[in-house]
């Protein structure tokens, strides 16, 4: 819980999507499907990376599988 905390706060409130991008990995790592979800936009928004919806798609669908439902709006917006 307090690496996705950690990235919240780095991407959230400082923009400072490197690190955010660092603790939601290692949360993801943990299982956490927050931290997933929260990957997915990063790579879906292009925050501070190029776009890349391959990435975000695999990010989504991790926490999709693991039951986080905006997971699964996510994924459908990649299906569109």
């Amino acid at each position: 819980i307090a690496a996705v905390a950690a990235g919240f706060v780095q991407d959230v409130f400082l923009d400072n999507y490197d690190m955010a991008r660092q603790h939601y990995a290692l949360a993801n790592q943990g299982g956490d499907m927050l931290a997933s979800y929260n990957q997915g936009l990063i790579f879906s928004l292009g925050k501070g990376v190029a776009v890349n919806w391959n990435k975000a798609e695999a990010s989504f669908n991790i926490a999709a599988q693991r039951g986080f439902v905006p997971a699964m709006l996510g994924l459908g917006r990649y299906y569109l």
